[in-house]
């Protein structure tokens, strides 16, 4: 069993990035490396899980090049806020992230239809907020 994570508005606070859209819509990956960690992020760091992985969109209509810069700097936060994870899947928005995972695996995010269609071919979804008062309970 896998847990995955999403990234953005997930584990990491991209949405509050001073003109983090204008950006991304001129193919500058600096708001994926320099988001704030969300609380999720200090729990899954001080119960040290070692079976996590990320599934994560690049931008809407993001070219190759792009999604490749914008992987690059997602696993320089992941580095930078003491994540460790055994795979990255950084693909193109929209992308179905059931695809990458196996019966019983775990996915955390925040939106919504990626959680209700993980849960119909996958199995359990949470918010970030509802694993992070799991975690807390351990």
């Amino acid at each position: 069993m896998e847990i995955f994570l999403d990234m953005d508005g997930t584990i990491a606070d991209l949405y509050h990035v001073p003109g983090w859209l204008e950006k991304i819509l001129a193919e500058n990956p600096i708001p994926y490396a320099t988001a704030d960690p969300l609380p999720l992020v200090s729990e899954l760091v001080r119960l040290r899980f070692n079976n996590l992985g990320i599934i994560t969109w690049g931008s809407k209509g993001s070219t190759e090049e792009f999604l490749v810069k914008t992987k690059i700097a997602k696993i320089k936060w992941l580095e930078e806020n003491f994540l460790r994870v055994n795979k990255v899947h950084c693909v193109h928005y929209g992308t179905p992230k059931f695809l990458f995972a196996e019966p019983g695996d775990i996915l955390i995010d925040d939106e919504e239809a990626n959680r209700k269609a993980w849960q119909d071919h996958i199995g359990p979804a949470y918010t970030p907020e509802e694993f992070t008062e799991i975690l807390r309970g351990l």
